[in-house]
């Protein structure tokens, strides 16, 4: 089976890690993480491999998205990276799109995500299920 697994770290790099552990776990397929923050310099087991999108980061409290790459527009970044992740998804049909906290976090992101996930609802990448991975220990937010 292949998974295609959506991964966005935007400070540190925790939520990689969660990923790449739960990947590590799918060692009976094909797993491609898909990430978009900071690069990450760690082996991959066999069957998993990375396709990094261009990366973005927020700052420490949250409140600003930037390019991980000095000089990049934010604007620029961000319709690169929804082509970009509707490329790959389309050209490499995944059985599963596997969305780590999606829409319980990350919604900054949802730029990307709902395009993704409405496109998977069509059949635009053949059969495929949608998935959301959710960490059990949530930060309490306001909103």
């Amino acid at each position: 089976m292949r998974i295609a697994h959506y991964c966005q770290h935007v400070l540190g790099v925790g939520h990689f890690f969660r990923s790449l552990e739960i990947a590590r776990a799918l060692n009976a397929h094909e797993v491609t993480l898909l990430s978009g923050g900071r690069e990450v310099d760690v082996a991959l087991p066999g069957h998993v491999r990375l396709h990094a999108l261009p990366g973005l980061m927020m700052s420490e409290d949250f409140s600003v998205m930037y390019p991980t790459e000095t000089g990049r527009d934010l604007d620029e970044v961000k319709a690169a990276r929804t082509a970009e992740l509707l490329r790959f998804l389309e050209s490499w049909r995944p059985d599963i799109l596997l969305v780590e906290l999606f829409p319980f976090g990350r919604n900054q992101f949802r730029f990307e995500l709902l395009p993704a996930l409405e496109a998977a609802r069509q059949g635009r990448f053949g059969p495929c299920k949608t998935v959301c991975s959710l960490r059990d220990i949530l930060v309490e937010k306001t909103d």
